[in-house]
């Protein structure tokens, strides 16, 4: 079909379209689906995220031939199910996907015997800071403020700084 397309004048500008339509819909869907449990557990919610991005990204890579403009319209529609979805809609706030994004990395790089096996982690942070980070919005300059204070208060106590 996208060699079809392609042929034709605004084409795929028009299949493109289409995609961004149907991927938001498809991933508003698999978040709302999950209900509560998106709303309390980081491990559900990205998840759920990454699911839907692995799927498409998949599908951006054999059915379109991984082509620029449909991988940035993948990440386009990606930031936008993100950012404003139920989970997020519900908290009446858009921080609150970094905030489970935080807390679903700071779950994974916990030592315990319920983590997976270091390839597969390794495999799975990338797939949270490939796939994810990039489409989620910037802190503010607020909380970059407070994170530096943090940071000089380590660092004057310690002598040295974690960050």
């Amino acid at each position: 079909m996208y060699q079809l397309v392609s042929r034709i004048s605004e084409g795929l500008t028009e299949l493109r379209t289409l995609l961004e339509d149907h991927i938001t819909q498809q991933g508003l869907s698999a978040i709302e689906r999950e209900g509560e449990a998106a709303h309390n557990d980081p491990k559900v919610y990205v998840t759920t995220i990454l699911d839907v991005h692995r799927k498409y990204n998949a599908l951006v890579m054999s059915a379109f031939h991984n082509d620029a403009g449909f991988v940035a319209a993948l990440d386009k529609v990606c930031g936008k199910f993100i950012n404003s979805n139920a989970v997020t809609k519900a908290a009446n706030s858009s921080s609150k996907s970094p905030e489970l994004l935080a807390k679903y990395c700071d779950l994974l790089l916990k030592k315990s015997a319920k983590n997976p096996e270091e390839a597969e982690l390794e495999d799975t942070l990338n797939q949270v800071v490939c796939g994810i980070f990039d489409v989620l919005p910037s802190m503010t300059t607020t909380k970059m403020g407070k994170k530096q204070q943090q940071t000089n208060k380590t660092k004057h106590k310690t002598g040295f700084s974690l960050f």
